[in-house]
């Protein structure tokens, strides 16, 4: 049995801002998604390019995108990945 999601977003955003150093209060949900396999959470948060970053001068956004992966049953961090925006 998966995780439940609150938990499950719990915990990425806890190692996300560990990882990175970058404040929880900073962190926003974007996306949520548990894999068909029923065996990783997806879960995709943004938060502040610092300024003259290379993602902000590249994408022009002043956010960055980060994709984390969880195991869907122990919660066990698995990584932290570049979340690529789709054109509008």
């Amino acid at each position: 049995m998966p995780l439940d999601v609150k938990k499950a977003v719990e915990l990425a955003r806890a190692s996300l801002a560990d990882i990175l150093l970058v404040p929880v209060s900073k962190l926003l949900l974007e996306e949520v998604e548990l894999t068909d396999d029923h065996q990783f959470w997806l879960i995709t948060f943004s938060y502040p390019s610092p300024p003259d970053s290379a993602i902000q001068t590249m994408l022009g956004s002043i956010r960055a995108y980060k994709v984390v992966k969880l195991h869907a049953e122990t919660g066990e961090f698995i990584s932290i990945k570049i979340r690529s925006l789709a054109a509008a």
